[in-house]
């Protein structure tokens, strides 16, 4: 998931101006949006404030539709898995064969926050979205290390920056494709949807695995976090 968390902004730079994963730049973008038009234009930002909120609202409300699927079906991940197929190939088709305008980033970035939040719960427990907390706990971790004079389990928000990473250089790489063209085609999204899809079901597959194995340790696990039981 970080590994096409990476890509797919790349992807979504170029084409939307406008982070769709990561969002932190969508703050920075949109101080820039509302900078004196000089700086914005050498920064490469759209005059329109706007569209970066929506932006950060739409992922929000991606984040709330996960609770809700996480209080409606012990499978929050098939579900976000055909949401997220649904959303980003209509937003993807829109932007190829009807307008390439920046807004169609809103059909990819509340997918990010759905998955974003399902990470952090079991079994992953960590965010494979946001890169931010993750990069702090490489040197906790040698800190702790020198510590204990012992080499400790290395923690897995610890490395999940060099995925993004290598997503972000894979996603680079295609721009070079068929001379730059590659981006704007309705094919060139269409690898990181049917990955990230096949990933959210095999979240669900995990999570179940793990919340069976607890049950037969007499512990108790709670499936994903939901907020009240499931109704399925």
């Amino acid at each position: 998931m970080a590994y096409l968390s990476g890509w797919a902004d790349v992807l979504c730079i170029v084409r939307y101006q406008t982070f769709v994963a990561q969002l932190t730049g969508n703050i920075v973008f949109f101080g820039l949006s509302i900078a004196p038009a000089e700086l914005r234009e050498t920064a490469g930002v759209v005059n329109n404030p706007t569209l970066y909120l929506c932006v950060l609202l739409s992922n929000i409300c991606g984040v709330g539709c996960l609770r809700l699927l996480q209080r409606l079906t012990k499978y929050p991940g098939v579900g976000l898995a055909i949401v997220t197929l649904l959303l980003m190939l209509l937003g993807d088709l829109i932007f190829a064969l009807v307008v390439r305008s920046p807004w169609c980033a809103l059909f990819f970035s509340p997918c990010f926050g759905a998955i974003n939040a399902l990470s952090t719960g079991p079994p992953l427990s960590v965010s494979v979205v946001t890169m931010t907390a993750n990069t702090q706990k490489l040197p906790e971790w040698l800190l702790e290390c020198l510590g204990n004079r012992q080499w400790l389990r290395v923690p897995v928000g610890a490395v999940l920056p060099l995925p993004a990473l290598l997503g972000a250089a894979t996603g680079a790489a295609l721009l070079w494709a068929d001379d730059a063209r590659w981006y704007t085609s309705h094919w060139s999204s269409i690898p990181i949807i049917i990955a990230l899809a096949t990933t959210l079901v095999l979240h669900d597959v995990l999570a179940n695995l793990e919340a069976a194995s607890a049950r037969g340790k007499g512990e108790h696990t709670p499936l994903n976090e939901p907020l009240n039981e499931p109704l399925m």
